[in-house]
C-alpha cells in the first residue's frame, strides 16, 4: 500500500509541475516588459523543469510511465533528456 501511495504522490507532483511549466512558459512568452518580472518567470520555469526531471526520474525508478498533460510531448521529452539547470 505504501508503494502505491508514493507512486500516486509522485504522479500528482509531476502533474502539478507540468501545469506550472505550462503556465510559466505561457507567461514568459507573453508581452512582459518588466525585465525583473521576466527574469523571475524564467528562473521559476527553470526550477520547475528541474522538479519535473526529478519526478520523472523517481517514477522511472518505480517502473511507472510519466506523460505530460499540459505541455507538449516534444517539450516534455526535451526537458527530461536535458541536464539539471542552474540560475
Amino acid at each position: 500500500m505504501g508503494e502505491v501511495l508514493v507512486t500516486v504522490a509522485l504522479k500528482g507532483g509531476a502533474t502539478i509541475v507540468d501545469l506550472d511549466i505550462n503556465d510559466l512558459h505561457n507567461l514568459s512568452a507573453a508581452d512582459v516588459y518588466n525585465q525583473d518580472i521576466l527574469s523571475v518567470l524564467v528562473n521559476l520555469e527553470k526550477g520547475s523543469r528541474n522538479h519535473l526531471r526529478s519526478f520523472y526520474s523517481l517514477l522511472t525508478a518505480e517502473g511507472v510511465a510519466s506523460t505530460p498533460y499540459y505541455i507538449s510531448t516534444e517539450y516534455f521529452n526535451q526537458i527530461i533528456s536535458s541536464a539539471h539547470e542552474t540560475g
